[in-house]
């Protein structure tokens, strides 16, 4: 029998014969890029010039080559790869493509002016690969075959677009990492993930007996982040699991550019090593591109235009060229976009790539000065977020703050080696952004070493003593906080600042209290409000007074400093006080058994912490939140909220007060635990561990949910759908939805399924923080 045909009874019946093809066969498994292989088709269909752009590495060729096999029958004149890897003279680009057209030399003049005519009416897709060292060339080319052959298509690959018209551009992305909410992910998340998948194919192929086990996860997790998803990457590292652990290899990653060699022998040199891929890179850039290439690589993390300014430009780099040189590097994907935390762009480098850059950087021998202008540059920006710790716009700064983080440490690792004066200053500006976001332990560990500056400033000494103090509160150091707060006190009086002093005897009210030294903190509170005629202090003072009576069992004690502490705060300044004022209330509400006034104040508290993202009293909120929950019959809710609250603490290290916990373990953890068993509390308390600050809030207010949802605002779901949705939020299981809507539960899994495709969720607790956002 011929190709293409087979025998079938008495007659013949054609198979489906493919196109003509060059496409190199590959002789490893494609893995992943299942998600961006069906966008791809979709935009190789729509456009005539599709351009996958991305850095040495990444996995362009592979995904080119695949997206082009499953194009074949797409293209009946076939499919024609040309590798320009090798090409270094411009008018050889034609030549390769006539060539893998099957244009012989025979043509007359050159092969750019005889292609158009080959090419003609043919239905076929050409697959022009590693454009990036000869764009213009390539451009020409495609410009001109595209304009003159209106069937053919184009598939390229570079580091950058063509910019020629009509190009579709298409950026590709490492590959999926495991998700890692709160520091946890599953075994089935990590396997599951494309990166793992990667890395388990390579390894088994150097390491036939290599498999992937729950006890080997979290390191090949942990290779796979550190590598940023880089397939070339990932593929040196699992070449040595023929000679080494995936921990041993994990711990070596620091010096990953001299353990991740040794790749094929037939493969493109730059492709044999990570730093022959990033060398490759970096030579095509200009001058200008490679100064401010390595200079960003002092920043640890995303940065914006204003920050590269600051940082890169000097005499030799003026700041008004930055913005043109950093679109260049993000054209060669040497930077990537990063979406703020206000919505702005920013752009950051894979750590990889800055690793590589900080080299260069090293080599120029411009490291000092570079990083002294970083330090200076986030130096500048905390001390103006310091200006919004009780005025509105408090959370915008906080989350800015939040997203710099990695860049403000290594801005006081900096000072903390160069320049005293300033590591002092930038501590201080820090201290209530370490405060109110939990970062308890790393603000004791920075100002501890501050205070041991020579020659601290008194002014200086007395506040760093006392964002001490209220720190080692946060983590119940109580003896150690009264011993601060009252050096403090000294410091401020001797300086005459009764400002300070009233700050720090409000602060050391609450120390005695949980000392267990009631009498003495009520007359600190005294001392307090009698310090200065400062609204904020008193304010402050009041909320602080109403705690003690809580504490002490005294409810309408509690009403009256709460409630005059909250009529005398205006509008949003210092929000944080007023919802802890607020969180009170809605204690002594449910005290009182008013339900319905606490579940109003705790939804103000809810919402105050969790914009701020303070976690300490996020997660007080949480046990309030898990009480109101319980009192409506909902006890393994109940103890995933206390779950949730217990990990926030254990997180930013800081215990609930004594009197707290046997509140919260005799009014909700012990009486819920009662009611569902000890087997049943201990996997909710689990569950509730594992739950995001914005599940676990999602969590709290679902008590709330409407019974059914009305369709305004609830995108593609359908009735029954939404119905579902609801159920699920308020915690049912399968079984109770399809007891409750008199379906099977094989329709409700269905119903599951459709909800989580069109709304593009994986879990339960997913459709429920969507369903909260409908409310």
């Amino acid at each position: 029998m011929g190709p293409g045909r087979r025998n079938c009874g008495s007659g013949q019946v054609k198979e489906q014969v493919l196109p003509p093809s060059n496409l190199p066969v590959q002789l490893t498994s494609f893995v992943g890029r299942e998600p961006e292989l069906t966008e791809l088709a979709a935009a190789l269909r729509q456009a005539r010039l599709l351009t996958i752009a991305g850095a040495s590495g990444l996995g362009k060729t592979r995904l080119a080559v695949e997206l082009a096999r499953q194009a074949l029958p797409d293209h009946p004149d076939g499919v024609w790869f040309v590798s320009l890897a090798g090409v270094t003279d411009p008018a050889q680009v034609p030549r390769e493509v006539a060539t893998a057209l099957g244009l012989r030399e025979s043509y007359g003049g050159s092969a750019a002016e005889a292609l158009p005519a080959h090419v003609g009416t043919r239905q076929l897709l050409l697959v022009l690969d590693n454009c990036e060292h000869l764009l213009d060339p390539c451009a020409r080319l495609i410009e001109s075959l595209l304009r003159d052959c209106p069937a053919m298509k184009v598939l390229a690959t570079g580091h950058e677009p063509l910019r020629v018209p009509g190009e579709r551009v298409w950026r590709i992305s490492p590959l999926g990492l495991p998700s890692a909410d709160n520091g946890w992910a599953s075994y089935e998340a990590v396997a599951d993930a494309e990166a793992i998948r990667l890395f388990r194919a390579r390894a088994g192929l150097v390491q036939p007996q290599f498999a992937l086990t729950p006890a080997n996860a979290d390191a090949v997790a942990g290779i796979c982040r550190r590598l940023d998803g880089i397939p070339l990457a990932i593929e040196l590292a699992a070449a040595r699991t023929e000679m080494m652990s995936v921990d041993d290899i994990l711990a070596r990653l620091e010096d990953r550019f001299r353990l991740l060699t040794g790749g094929s022998r037939t493969a493109l040199p730059r492709h044999q090593t990570l730093r022959a891929a990033l060398d490759w890179g970096h030579q095509l850039l200009n001058d200008d591109e490679r100064r401010l290439f390595r200079r960003l690589s002092v920043f640890s993390g995303p940065f914006e235009l204003a920050a590269a300014e600051a940082v890169a430009a000097d005499g030799d780099l003026p700041a008004e060229t930055v913005l043109g040189h950093l679109s260049g590097l993000v054209d060669k994907s040497l930077v990537v976009p990063a979406a703020g935390p206000d919505g702005r762009t920013r752009c950051r480098m894979l750590e990889t790539v800055r690793q590589y850059a900080a080299e260069r950087l090293l080599d120029a021998a411009e490291g000092d000065e570079t990083r002294r202008r970083h330090a200076d540059h986030f130096l500048a920006m905390s001390e103006v977020a310091a200006g919004f710790e009780r005025r509105p716009g408090q959370a915008e700064w906080l989350a800015r703050l939040e997203f710099d983080h990695e860049d403000l440490r290594a801005a006081l690792l900096w000072y903390r080696a160069y320049d005293h004066e300033r590591w002092v200053r930038l501590a201080l500006a820090l201290s209530w952004f370490w405060l109110v976001r939990g970062h308890l332990s790393e603000g004791r560990e920075w100002l501890g070493g501050v205070i041991a500056v020579p020659a601290l400033a008194p002014p200086d000494r007395a506040r760093v003593l006392y964002w001490l103090q209220r720190l080692a509160f946060w983590q119940a150091d109580y003896r150690v906080a009264d011993d601060l707060g009252e050096e403090a006190l000294a410091a401020y009086r001797a300086l005459g600042d009764e400002l300070g002093a009233g700050w720090t005897l409000s602060m050391l009210g609450t120390t005695h209290l949980y000392s267990g030294e009631t009498s003495r903190a009520a007359d600190r509170f005294e001392e307090a409000l009698a310090a200065a005629p400062d609204v904020e202090l008193r304010v402050d003072t009041l909320i602080a007074m109403g705690e003690m009576h809580l504490v002490v069992g005294d409810v309408p004690g509690a009403r009256r400093p709460l409630e005059q502490a909250l009529a005398e705060a205006s509008g949003p300044d210092g929000r944080w006080l007023v919802a802890l004022g607020v969180l009170f209330l809605a204690i002594a509400d449910f005290f009182d058994r008013e339900h319905r006034r606490s579940r109003e104040r705790l939804d103000e508290a809810l919402d105050a912490f969790h914009q701020l993202g303070n976690r300490g009293l996020l997660s007080a909120s949480l046990y309030v939140a898990g009480a109101l929950v319980l009192a409506e019959g909902a006890p393994e809710r109940a103890l995933r909220l206390c779950g949730a609250a217990m990990a926030m603490r254990d997180t930013i290290r800081a215990p609930l007060a004594p009197g707290w916990q046997d509140l919260a373990r005799s009014v909700v953890i012990e009486p819920a635990t009662a009611l569902v068993g000890a087997e049943r509390a201990e996997t909710a308390l689990a569950e509730g561990a594992r739950l995001s600050a914005d599940e676990a809030v999602a969590e709290a207010r679902m008590a709330q949910l409407p019974a059914t949802a009305a369709g305004e605002g609830w995108g593609p779901l359908s009735r029954r759908e939404r119905e579902v949705a609801v159920l699920v939020a308020q915690g049912l299981t399968n079984k109770q939805i399809a007891d409750h809507l008199v379906i099977a539960e094989r329709t409700v899994e269905g119903h599951l399924e459709r909800i989580r495709g069109k709304l593009g969720l994986r879990s339960r607790t997913q459709i429920a923080v969507w369903v909260v956002g409908r409310r």
